[in-house]
């Protein structure tokens, strides 16, 4: 199996009350917590931060998630999901929660079996095919016909 589903992990946040809500200064706070390394032996790989001014009335999320947990596809879906909790508590609404959506492998295949395939193909090599071939340098001479040994 290539999935694997860890148990629940508790994520520290790190809250901040912040006199100068400038943004520029903002911006080296958020660079700050952003730019921290992430220990990929121990974790946790993502980490959240909330700054507040001094009389709670504005905030800032910032969430910092390592590249080897996520990708943007997946914080697209975690920012809509922050985006409707939000708007459903400020509105005095519970959140709508979906259930964890556990992909799998066949889920990709199924995918990609339903892809035009060959109308990619057709595009490629419409916008390649008059290009001349790519000459890399190489570390030993190639023969100019692969024997596949």
């Amino acid at each position: 199996t290539y999935a694997t589903l860890h148990p629940e992990a508790s994520v520290a946040c790190e809250v901040e009350v912040v006199g100068d809500w400038r943004e520029d200064a903002l911006q080296v706070r958020m660079n700050r917590v952003a730019g921290e390394a992430f220990d990929l032996t121990t974790g946790p790989l993502l980490r959240l931060a909330v700054f507040s001014n001094t009389t709670a009335t504005q905030h800032i999320l910032v969430l910092t998630v390592h590249h080897i947990v996520s990708d943007g596809w997946s914080m697209n879906l975690v920012a809509r999901d922050l985006l409707e909790a939000y708007e459903a508590f400020a509105q005095g609404h519970a959140p709508p929660l979906r259930p964890p959506e556990l992909l799998q492998y066949g889920h990709y295949v199924q995918w990609l079996e339903q892809q035009d395939i060959d109308s990619g193909v057709r595009h490629w090599v419409r916008q390649l095919g008059g290009l001349p071939p790519l000459e890399l340098p190489t570390d030993i001479p190639r023969p100019a016909a692969l024997r596949n040994e």
